[in-house]
């Protein structure tokens, strides 16, 4: 958290203005109360004459190298919803040269909401197995009866 001289961009300048009019940069952290780096930084930025040098800026960044593809996000939830499992769509997207791990394929089934079998609207019709094993179950009683 920054000392309250410098969490405004006045604040900063202040700063700044103090290690160029001969001040110890060491000196000015301590008695701001904030790390040396952090104004080193804002030294460097005030140097390169950007006039929003000293504004506020998110540490987050600009651009996620490891992010998942939309394509491949469309893919897991087109494959969950014929029931495949988390592991043979992971193995499936491998497959197509998309490296992903197991968890991140349940994190994005958990954002849209199909990460359990039984909160999953059923399927559109029944498959191969479940109309051959009714058929299977429908004989047999015939025999009996």
């Amino acid at each position: 958290m920054l000392s309250a001289a410098a969490s405004s961009s006045e604040g900063r300048l202040r700063l700044i203005k103090r290690v160029q009019s001969g001040s110890p940069i060491a000196q000015v952290t301590a008695e701001a109360g904030i790390a040396r780096a952090t104004l080193s930084k804002w030294v460097s930025r005030y140097r390169t004459g950007d006039p929003d040098a000293l504004e506020d800026r998110s540490g987050a960044s600009w651009h996620r190298s490891t992010q998942t593809p939309p394509e491949a996000v469309d893919l897991i939830e087109e494959w969950r919803r014929t029931r495949k499992w988390f592991i043979h769509i992971t193995h499936e997207l491998q497959s197509r040269d998309v490296t992903i791990s197991v968890r991140t394929v349940t994190r994005w089934l958990d954002r849209v909401g199909m990460n359990r079998h039984r909160d999953m609207p059923p399927p559109e019709r029944p498959t191969e197995w479940w109309c051959g094993s009714m058929r299977a179950s429908q004989d047999t009683r015939s025999t009996w009866m």
